[in-house]
């Protein structure tokens, strides 16, 4: 037994701005230079991929892609400095929160280095 936790970041609108699907997308544009490939290999479709992109810098105010237009030598799309800045922001928080999560996890549910109750169907039980 252990906790899961989902995290995203919304504004005061309730609007997601940031969580772990616009963080692999970023990330994935980052590292393959596209925004179509980026969405391919997350499993996302292209339209939506733009509609997280857009809302992102609208929320924000800021731009997270710079976007290159295609021509004889393609386009293609690179994060900003913002973008990244993002990226290694929510990582951090996320990491910081499991840790926390896991921490008071420990201190609630294991006593004497027993789980203070086994799930049904556990090896343990």
């Amino acid at each position: 037994m252990r906790p899961k936790i989902k995290i995203w970041i919304e504004n005061e609108a309730g609007d997601i701005l940031f969580g772990e699907g616009k963080t692999s997308l970023l990330e994935r544009i980052d590292a393959l230079g596209s925004i179509s490939k980026a969405a391919a290999e997350v499993g996302m479709d292209y339209k939506k991929a733009w509609g997280h992109i857009y809302l992102i810098e609208k929320k924000i105010n800021n731009m997270i892609i710079v976007r290159k237009k295609g021509g004889k030598n393609g386009g293609g799309s690179a994060l900003t400095q913002k973008g990244r800045e993002l990226i290694h922001a929510y990582r951090a928080y996320r990491e910081a929160v499991i840790a926390f999560s896991d921490e008071k996890f420990q201190e609630l549910f294991v006593r004497d280095g027993k789980m203070l109750v086994e799930p049904q169907g556990s090896k343990n039980a």
